[in-house]
């Protein structure tokens, strides 16, 4: 078993910054890494250096969010939350709470 440590991988400014980071090195996985390659496994065959200048880059990074956006557009629909939207079928079947003995 392979236990690696956190390594950072780019540090922003901002918590928009750190969406698009992410969405840009998931895009980045999903683009140069084989089907089920663990994504340690594929930072170390590309290498680190190359991750961060391909996320650190604006034009790039901006490319990869965008293709990142349009791969998630196609299904944007969250299941858990149209069922919590509807409260009414969640109702308990049965009260359990404790009562005082007489």
């Amino acid at each position: 078993m392979d236990v690696r440590e956190t390594v950072p991988l780019l540090t922003v400014a901002t918590a928009d910054e750190v969406c698009d980071v992410t969405a840009a090195f998931v895009q980045l996985y999903r683009e140069h890494a084989r089907y089920l390659h663990r994504i340690y496994k594929w930072v170390d065959k590309v290498g680190l250096d190359w991750c961060r200048d391909q996320v650190a880059d604006p034009d790039i990074r901006a490319a990869l969010v965008a293709r990142f956006a349009l791969s998630q557009s196609v299904y944007q629909a969250d299941p858990w939350a149209e069922h919590a939207a509807r409260p009414a079928e969640w109702a308990p079947v049965a009260d359990l709470t404790l009562r005082a003995a007489e």
